[in-house]
């Protein structure tokens, strides 16, 4: 995979660029002591390691061991499966800061092998700049580090899950899979899709690394809390109505901003009506299209599909959009200056500065807070069509043709 990175001198220079920004950003944050969901999965790690069931622990244990541990903790309680504690359990033997300047700067890291991984899907010089200089430019990826949080990580491990697949290590394609959504569930449709396609060897994967992660997590925090995971997990996946929040960007929050003031009931219902009416489109199109060869395009439009449709797909969360638009890119034959070229790239400029001055954006109108819920949304419109219309890329306006399945470089 290194091959293509030194025969293009663009993309060793970018890749350089991008690490250096990285390494820089790193230190920003931890010097200004900002990553605070690394502080809450280091409390969590650290209480779960002692005994307590974090999904269980009252407020004031939890303000007990942050003091201990040195934290002003401004954050939530921890809500997310045992392994991304058990992944940060070893920092928590470091001092403060080094653990949090390795966990914030290899997060960087886990962005820049994303990008370089995808540019591997083409052999097209082009498309592998465009790949890795919208990964490196995508605000996202930057607040993630800022908060301290695990897209990236979880970005990464999906990328590679799929870059495994398409390389025919279909075993460890699951296993790495699996790693992934114990993380972070945002490649849960990944499994289904699996099924669907028959990768059973991949299946087989994930289910082997879901249970070697569980009994890892049993043996290291004990029964009480890797149960717990699951009712936690999914009382935080249910919604509740409509929410109104400038961070939440996802359908519920974009119907929220849009309808305020209906009750809750019918908020809800709107919104169960349109993420269903996006799930059943998604769906419709991967199991009507007999062509199987497109798994990473399918792969691309269930994830955005996902982060439409759950409630709580915040601003960071959409790192994974990274992996959206990489397919996207590498499905087109050539580069056309048409309007779906000019609508992306517009959305993904707004969604950077939505994720800059979503503050001032928000004082000037509500509907300048939805520009990144938009994006995805067009993403999803696009990796639609490059699903739907596999067998006849003619009726593409972005580009045509295109081949996802061309031997990696």
């Amino acid at each position: 995979m290194t091959k293509f990175i030194s025969n293009d001198k663009w993309l060793v220079s970018i890749t350089i660029i991008g690490l250096a920004f990285y390494v820089g950003m790193t230190g920003f944050i931890v010097l200004n002591d900002k990553p605070l969901d690394y502080y809450m999965y280091l409390i969590s790690s650290y209480a779960l390691g002692h005994g307590e069931n974090i999904y269980a622990m009252p407020a004031s244990t939890y303000e007990r061991i942050a003091q201990h541990l040195g934290i002003v903790t401004k954050t939530t309680p921890y809500g997310y499966p045992t392994f991304t504690a058990l992944l940060i359990y070893p920092l928590s033997f470091l001092p403060l800061r080094l653990g949090a300047t390795i966990w914030v700067g290899l997060s960087g890291l886990a962005a820049l092998a994303s990008g370089l991984i995808l540019c591997s899907f083409t052999v097209e010089k082009w498309k592998q700049r465009v790949i890795l200089v919208s990964t490196i430019a995508f605000v996202p990826v930057i607040t993630t580090m800022n908060a301290g949080q695990v897209n990236l990580f979880v970005l990464l491990t999906t990328v590679l899950s799929l870059y495994c697949l398409r390389q025919d290590r279909n075993i460890l394609s699951g296993v790495i899979l699996a790693i992934s959504i114990w993380l972070k569930p945002f490649a849960i449709a990944l499994v289904p899709l699996m099924i669907w396609r028959r990768k059973w060897k991949a299946l087989g994967g994930f289910l082997l690394g879901s249970l070697i992660i569980n009994l890892i997590s049993l043996a290291v925090f004990g029964v009480a809390s890797t149960i717990s995971q699951f009712t936690r997990v999914m009382s935080m996946v249910t919604p509740s109505g409509l929410y109104i929040a400038l961070t939440v960007q996802n359908l519920n929050g974009l119907l929220g901003r849009f309808t305020t003031g209906i009750s809750a009931p019918t908020g809800s219902m709107i919104y169960l009506v349109v993420a269903g009416l996006i799930g059943v489109i998604t769906v419709a199109a991967i199991i009507f299209k007999p062509d199987r060869r497109n798994f990473e395009m399918e792969a691309a439009l269930l994830i955005a599909a996902t982060h439409l449709i759950v409630p709580l797909t915040w601003y960071h969360h959409l790192t994974m959009l990274i992996l959206v638009l990489a397919f996207v890119v590498v499905s087109w034959n050539n580069l056309k200056v048409s309007m779906a070229v000019v609508l992306l790239l517009l959305g993904f400029v707004l969604t950077d500065i939505h994720g800059l001055l979503w503050k001032q954006l928000s004082n000037l109108h509500p509907i300048l807070s939805n520009f990144p819920v938009l994006t995805t949304l067009f993403l999803w419109g696009l990796a639609l069509a490059r699903v739907y219309h596999s067998q006849d890329s003619s009726k593409i306006s972005i580009g045509s043709g295109g081949n996802l399945n061309a031997e990696p470089s």
